[in-house]
């Protein structure tokens, strides 16, 4: 390795700690706790992140569930208010009757309208009134239960989309750590560099078969590796690591060691201001994927594209 990437050790250490403190709301000391005295990971830190995660997910989890069950009780309660305030504006004396005792005031409101001596169950069930208003009922509740059952569906969609966006971050954390690409000394300028390849996660989604996980495109299809095959997570993250960044070489003989040497920047991408954060996405995305860009001027590309898109909510 050259002289002057020996030292990178430190600063990728730095990241790290600041990677698991932010995303993990692990303490100081708790990080320090994963290094042994030389500064090297301990045997069993990635046990301990790991560990880490799945009690986070499991909160995560559980909150949801609670959130959910006071949505359906919340939603439960609207309804019957509903149906009540319905009889009342209806013209039917309820009281206080709730629920199913509501229902029998409303028989007791067309009973007392009706000549006992033709008045029977099928009679009232039978009725116009009866009909009508247990349509609007009917069609009220099942509004409701439509309503809540979208509610339900996005938030148990977003709540899959985080979890799975966290399982492929983590997956390219492992790969930074094993591929060490070249970052500033300076933490927060190797931190937004490491923020391109976030924009091409965002890009896509992915699905998980077995214990391999697979790459969606934005017309939901499987991205496939140059010879036809399914490209994993692991595939794209690493092909987009070595698209972004300058990698440590063990030998530089020449321009051997240039990933730059004989490229040439031929104006195919074209920055414009994005219309929403969808669409910043997408250019970061192209952007890291070009193959006739360095790794500077991708960097240098997507910070001016940034620049261009402060505005946006």
């Amino acid at each position: 390795m050259p002289l002057k990437h020996r030292n990178k050790m430190p600063e990728l250490k730095e990241v790290f700690s600041g990677l698991l403190v932010k995303g993990y709301n692990m303490t100081e000391a708790e990080v320090s706790s994963l290094f042994s005295e030389d500064g090297n990971p301990k045997d069993d830190a990635i046990e301990t992140i790991l560990s880490r995660q799945a009690t986070s997910l499991q909160k995560m989890r559980d909150k949801a569930k609670e959130e959910r069950d006071q949505a359906f009780a919340r939603g439960v309660r609207e309804k019957a208010e509903e149906v009540e305030k319905a009889l009342k504006d209806a013209g039917v004396e309820i009281g206080d009757a709730k629920g199913a005792d509501a229902v029998k005031k409303l028989i007791e409101h067309i009973e007392a309208r009706t000549k006992p001596s033709d008045l029977d169950d099928d009679k009232v069930k039978n009725s116009a009134f009866f009909r009508k208003r247990e349509k609007e009922l009917l069609d009220q509740i099942s509004a409701k239960e439509t309503e809540f059952k979208k509610a339900w569906s996005d938030r148990d969609a977003k709540e899959q989309r985080e979890r799975d966006l966290s399982s492929v971050k983590g997956k390219r954390d492992d790969l930074v750590k094993t591929m060490k690409p070249i970052l500033p000394e300076d933490p927060e300028k190797a931190r937004r560099q490491l923020s391109v390849i976030d924009h091409a996660i965002d890009a896509h989604t992915y699905e998980k078969e077995g214990d391999t996980w697979y790459v969606i495109n934005k017309e939901g299809k499987r991205l496939e590796t140059s010879n036809g095959l399914p490209m994993t997570v692991e595939q794209f993250l690493e092909a987009e690591i070595k698209a972004t960044y300058e990698l440590p070489v063990s030998d530089k003989k020449g321009a051997a060691g240039d990933i730059t040497k004989g490229t040439e920047n031929k104006g195919a991408i074209k920055l414009q201001k994005p219309a929403n954060r969808q669409a910043l996405a997408a250019q970061i995305h192209e952007i890291s994927e070009n193959t006739t860009l360095s790794s500077k001027e991708k960097v240098e590309m997507v910070n001016q594209l940034k620049e261009m898109a402060q505005d946006l909510a």
